[in-house]
């Protein structure tokens, strides 16, 4: 009998936090997060954003809440990546973001927390924002990294953050380089989005946008690149 008062009071629990949450999706903690040594912060994002916005109208009313399209699904693990379509307020604003496919990617972290190198920040930088921050300007599609071990998904993410604070690459796009510590080349810890995601992978040993071994060719790789390469899914 004493079992059984035990019992029940925690399915009761149980039960009850499950109603609250959103089915199929994963709760979503960043405060939970320990911030990691040379993260920037982002207390200036709203104020970026809030720059693009129409004569008139707000940054809530253009963002728009949160569809079922932007949370976060409980299948979704760290090294995943999140890839970002503009929304069309953003686009007004800037069209030469606007590129074929997804115009942005991010690797996922924990606990509702990502990591990306973008000039769409005061500071155009790598750093680690909530997801719920890209969604203020982006539609987000979760990717996986076929196959990948629970090692090469921590070291992926290790890697990102040892680039925390890195500058973002906008001057040389077609200059790809996994070494951020390659002498020979000057940009080699400068990262565009795309670039820092496939380089957590291909220092894992996983090639996720098929651009062969090294030396390379001068490329450029957009992140639909990745999307649709084969170790994606």
């Amino acid at each position: 009998m004493r079992r059984l008062c035990l019992i029940v009071p925690l399915l009761v629990v149980v039960l009850a936090s499950l109603q609250c949450g959103h089915e199929g999706t994963q709760p979503v903690s960043p405060q939970g997060e320990t911030p990691d040594v040379g993260v920037l912060d982002h207390r200036n994002v709203d104020d970026f954003y809030s720059a693009l916005v129409p004569e008139g109208q707000t940054l809530e009313s253009v963002a728009g809440e949160a569809g079922d399209e932007d949370l976060i699904p409980l299948w979704v693990q760290k090294g995943d990546l999140i890839f970002c379509e503009l929304k069309p307020w953003v686009v007004a604003g800037h069209p030469e973001w606007d590129l074929p496919g997804f115009d942005h990617v991010a690797i996922y972290t924990t606990l509702g927390w990502c990591i990306e190198a973008t000039d769409f920040a005061v500071t155009p930088q790598v750093r680690k924002i909530p997801v719920s921050t890209l969604r203020l300007g982006a539609y987000l599609t979760f990717a996986r990294v076929k196959n990948a071990t629970s090692a090469q998904r921590n070291a992926a993410v290790d890697f990102a953050r040892s680039q925390l604070g890195r500058p973002y690459q906008g001057t040389c796009y077609s200059c790809i380089n996994h070494n951020p510590n390659d002498p020979t080349d000057p940009y080699s810890d400068w990262w565009y989005c795309s670039e820092l995601a496939w380089a957590c992978w291909y220092n894992q040993g996983i090639d996720i946008a098929d651009v062969g071994p090294v030396p390379y060719e001068k490329i450029y790789i957009p992140p639909q690149r990745l999307y649709d390469d084969n170790d994606i899914e």
